[in-house]
């Protein structure tokens, strides 16, 4: 009688579920098996990249370790769906760091077959370069469309202060020679592309077209800014005729993005972790002009950041040890250099 109650007032709360069809069931269990399989594959192409990135560094050469990442990312492809309208307005946009990439249509060749590149001085250049060398691509819009109209490669590098970072067995008195007398703590160069998205779906295509490179630099000299301030930059001419190229985004999540472009002759399979969110618009930078800053003429290079001071205390420098003290009073820069 309470049951009957209570089923009358609630309605079919209290009614008993349907079975689940074994067409239902089967889909279910299909739709795990498959999310299973892209997680697998996700993962094995994340190991895979840093494993070849510790090793090899951003830029694969080695046969072998191509074809790893080949293999790995081609399962990962393979598994999963491309990126859909709704990946490209959530996750497109941000700031992306290069695990690892391939830019060649050659198989490339067996490093293992080549003893000085895994043994001695260049190997322990190698290794440095590996530690200090990353590479960020930046997509961005810079309008409050929010359409994506820039790319930014950007190759973040961390010079050595003494030859003791770079080689292995030196002598005593070589290994605290200074070779970075401005104290110069990060350099940049940033690939300025103009971009356009051709489509998102079927494939997600994006154009690129090279105008402007930027050099940075930061120090911990009174002549540099700790904060780093932009040195140089030339204007490409006739970017978007000679510079031009594309990618192809084949999957992207919260976590990974796989493009695969072609720059003349050259196939490029880049693999990318997520490092950061993109920034408002109000927080962007200002785009520069680079025809009004730097001059109509195509090529025109700026120098900028940099002050009389700096230049004239590069041509003074003393390039000797970080303790050395032999500096005469005539080599160092006057309080009145200009």
């Amino acid at each position: 009688m309470a049951f009957a109650v209570l089923s009358w007032q609630y309605g079919t709360a209290f009614q008993p579920k349907p079975p689940i069809s074994a067409n239902a069931a089967y889909r279910s269990s299909t739709s795990l098996f498959a999310f299973s399989q892209v997680t697998e594959a996700k993962q094995n192409v994340m190991d895979v990249a840093k494993r070849l990135k510790e090793k090899d560094g951003v830029l694969i050469v080695d046969s072998k370790a191509k074809a790893d990442l080949k293999a790995a990312v081609a399962q990962l492809e393979a598994s999963a769906d491309p990126p859909t309208q709704q990946d490209f307005d959530s996750k497109f946009k941000g700031d992306w760091t290069l695990l690892c990439s391939t830019a060649t249509n050659a198989d490339g060749f067996d490093t293992s077959k080549v003893p000085f590149l895994n043994q001695g001085p260049l190997k322990s250049i190698r290794d440095y370069i590996n530690r200090s060398l990353q590479v960020q691509q930046r997509i961005r819009s810079m309008t409050k469309s929010g359409t994506v109209d820039r790319i930014d490669h950007v190759l973040e590098y961390q010079p050595p202060d003494t030859l003791k970072q770079l080689l292995d067995n030196l002598p005593d008195p070589l290994k605290t020679l200074n070779i970075n007398p401005l104290h110069v703590t990060e350099g940049n160069v940033t690939l300025i592309h103009k971009a356009t998205v051709e489509s998102v779906e079927p494939v997600l295509r994006t154009s690129l077209s090279l105008e402007s490179i930027v050099l940075s630099v930061a120090g911990t000299t009174q002549f540099l800014d700790p904060n780093g301030s932009d040195l140089v930059g030339i204007n490409v001419p006739w970017g978007e005729f000679l510079n031009a190229g594309s990618f192809d985004t084949t999957y992207m999540d919260d976590d990974i993005r796989i493009s695969r472009g072609k720059l003349g002759i050259v196939d490029q399979l880049r693999v990318f972790i997520r490092s950061d969110k993109a920034e408002p618009f109000a927080e962007e930078p200002p785009v520069v002009d680079w025809d009004e800053e730097m001059g109509e003429n195509s090529g025109e290079v700026w120098v900028g950041g940099a002050s009389e001071e700096t230049e004239q205390a590069v041509s003074d420098t003393n390039f000797e040890e970080p303790n050395g003290s032999d500096k005469s009073e005539d080599d160092k820069p006057s309080d009145n250099s200009s």
